[in-house]
């Protein structure tokens, strides 16, 4: 199956505009399933910390959030997790039959429980913040590994992806044009830790 980036990228630089920010992660996970069919999905931004990952903002397609309340317990122990953040832009593929070898029991058990036997993964450095932005897609089926058709297009699609959720969220910081002073405005997008994940250049 021949995957076609350049028409994807037009699909979600479309969505960036017209799609309301609450809604458009999963707007974009969908498309992008359109092309690498996954089972759930986690899309999130995090820091790290001696004590693994700190997340900043997650949302999760087809998990609850018991799954990231007890992933604070294995954490520490998730070597995928080092492994991205060693090379972020570098997409990974991992068979968690392939990774309990390896891998700390729990995490293994983690993953086993909420449908990871294949996760593939990227995560992307905004430098100047060491705001991580990660995107993993999981499937449930053992027998369903992803390809190394797939990984590249992720891996590519992945900076898009990003790019394209930035516009979107500050598209819709905007006040409507009644609203809006002559008066230039400088817009930024901060969590509740007081990250800046965007803004404007003023």
């Amino acid at each position: 199956m021949r995957l076609d980036l350049s028409q994807f990228l037009l699909e979600l630089y479309a969505l960036a505009p017209r799609t309301p920010a609450p809604a458009f992660c999963d707007a974009a996970l969908a498309l992008l399933a359109s092309r690498v069919p996954f089972d759930a999905a986690l899309w999130g931004t995090f820091t790290r910390t001696p004590d693994g990952p700190r997340g900043h903002s997650v949302h999760l397609s087809r998990l609850p959030g018991q799954m990231l309340v007890e992933y604070e317990q294995v954490k520490q122990h998730d070597v995928l997790n080092q492994r991205l953040i060693a090379r972020p832009g570098r997409t990974v593929a991992v068979s968690l039959r392939a990774a309990e070898r390896t891998a700390h029991p729990d995490v293994v058990k983690h993953a086993r429980r909420w449908g990871m036997e294949h996760t593939l993964a990227t995560v992307r450095l905004e430098s100047p913040l060491n705001l991580y932005t990660v995107v993993s897609l999981y499937r449930s089926d053992p027998a369903r590994p992803y390809g190394a058709g797939e990984r590249r297009f992720k891996q590519a699609a992945m900076p898009h992806l990003v790019a394209a959720w930035h516009m979107n969220a500050l598209q819709f910081l905007d006040a409507p044009a009644r609203l809006q002073r002559a008066a230039p405005r400088a817009r930024a997008l901060v969590d509740r830790f007081g990250v800046i994940h965007n803004a404007d250049p003023g």
